[in-house]
């Protein structure tokens, strides 16, 4: 009676202490969660509003839907949150955060794997010379009567303004297809301004002379060094040249059209320059693009690798190892010259890599920082806590004497025992917290019923 009455006075302080002590350290737990959750949605919600008007704004309408997807995921991480849904209020959260990150990709062109910096250069290169376009047409029309000219520059004054603005907006597809148009106005403005000077005829035929001196300067060049590339483009280039001379010469001759032959006669002309100068050539420069592509896909499976090889997703692991395979095969072919099949081993690399990082994204890999300290500290917290369950319960149902309810007891002495120890949790921070969960649940029930009394018995093995 004794020994029942010592046990069963510690048992209740045990109790007692558990009752006391693992709601209050839950207390500053939950507030530390939900104030996670609360920062990431801000985080969230400051995200949305920087792109709201760009993207909605746009003509892009897949942009739109991609965002107005993202919205509907915020909007229901709040409402989980609002409710004290915590898990819930992060999935949305994350899933919210790719689709706004895939609207603006989409809205800003950046499609396949696209380099968004090397388009940004680019397109600030031709803005430089969209400019100067604009300000020779501007200052060529000064003074001249040329209501076709102007109108031409009007035009492309305009796309050259609203390519600018998308520009600004980070909009780059749609600013690069304005500022081709914006270009081709320019051209046909300057086209339009050498037909009303007073001697469009002599000036037409000094842009031929030009061109035949330009014709005569390769001629001499591919006499030094031969290229069958370059004279193929340069007979084009006299064909044209040849064009512009027999519309001239013509009773009424089509000045536009002269004009047309002439500068495809000088266009051609040029790139056949191009070609036996020792400049670029096409072989070089999708060299040159292959380098770097493979220097890009270094650094994509690099940030995949982050992502991937903490996640849980074997899917999003076996896609990356493809991609990993894929890119030892584009090297070799680059080695070996074969650029255009290194280019389609790139291609396909990438899509893989970006597929993976996709599916370790919805498999808790990578997550907003705050959602993931949030899911990390909240698992850790679980751990120590029920590490601490485990010390002080385990002598309990140890030393007890209750069999006497063996339909309870039994069955709990066995889940005790596979609950023991938690499962391996790296990465699967919900999972894990929801099983440590459970086992101490467990662990207070079993303290509960080994302090109610029963006859006496052998300890059990087991519950060591």
């Amino acid at each position: 009676m004794r020994s029942w009455a010592k046990t069963t006075v510690w048992g209740l302080a045990l109790v007692l202490a558990l009752s006391l002590v693992l709601p209050a350290s839950a207390q500053p737990t939950l507030a530390d969660q939900t104030a996670r959750v609360q920062q990431a949605l801000s985080g969230l919600q400051e995200f949305l509003a920087k792109y709201r008007d760009a993207i909605t704004s746009s003509d892009n309408d897949k942009a739109k839907e991609l965002f107005a997807k993202a919205e509907e995921e915020a909007a229901a991480a709040e409402a989980a949150l609002g409710e004290g849904k915590l898990e819930e209020a992060m999935r949305h959260i994350a899933r919210a955060r790719l689709l706004a990150e895939n609207a603006l990709r989409e809205l800003r062109g950046v499609t396949g794997g696209g380099n968004l910096h090397m388009m940004r250069e680019r397109l600030m290169r031709q803005i430089v010379q969209l400019r100067e376009q604009e300000e020779r047409c501007s200052q060529l029309l000064s003074g001249l009567d040329c209501p076709g000219g102007q109108q031409q520059f009007e035009q492309g004054k305009e796309a050259a303004d609203k390519a600018r603005q998308l520009f600004a907006e980070q909009q780059y597809a749609a600013a690069e297809q304005q500022m081709r148009r914006a270009m081709q106005f320019f051209t046909q403005c300057l086209r339009e301004i050498l037909l009303c000077s007073n001697n469009v005829e002599e000036r037409i035929n000094q842009q031929i002379a030009a061109v035949e001196e330009l014709i005569a300067e390769v001629e001499a060049l591919l006499a030094e060094n031969p290229n069958p590339e370059a004279e193929n483009v340069l007979a084009a280039a006299k064909d044209a040249l040849a064009k512009a001379k027999e519309l001239m010469e013509a009773e009424e001759p089509d000045l536009r059209a002269v004009l047309a032959q002439v500068a495809r006669a000088r266009e051609l002309a040029m790139h056949a320059k191009r070609l036996v100068s020792g400049a670029p050539t096409p072989g070089d420069r999708i060299k040159e693009y292959c380098e770097q592509q493979l220097q890009r896909l270094t650094r994509l499976l690099a940030t995949a690798h982050g992502v991937v090889d903490d996640s849980t997703s074997e899917e999003a692991k076996a896609k990356l190892a493809q991609a990993d395979a894929l890119a030892a095969e584009a090297q070799t072919a680059f080695e070996a010259g074969e650029y255009r099949k290194c280019l389609a081993k790139v291609n396909e690399a990438m899509r893989l890599a970006n597929q993976a990082i996709f599916l370790a994204r919805q498999n808790g890999g990578l997550v907003p920082p705050p959602v993931r300290d949030y899911l990390r500290d909240s698992a850790e917290k679980a751990l120590a806590a029920w590490e601490d369950v485990a010390a002080r319960v385990a002598p309990v149902v140890a030393a007890s004497t209750n069999e006497h309810d063996c339909s309870r007891c039994g069955p709990m002495r066995r889940r005790w025992r596979t609950k023991r120890r938690p499962p391996s949790w790296q990465g699967k921070y919900l999972e894990t917290e929801q099983k440590i969960s459970a086992a101490i649940q467990l662990a207070t029930r079993a303290a509960m019923l080994a302090t109610q009394p029963g006859p006496p018995r052998p300890p059990m093995e087991g519950n060591r």
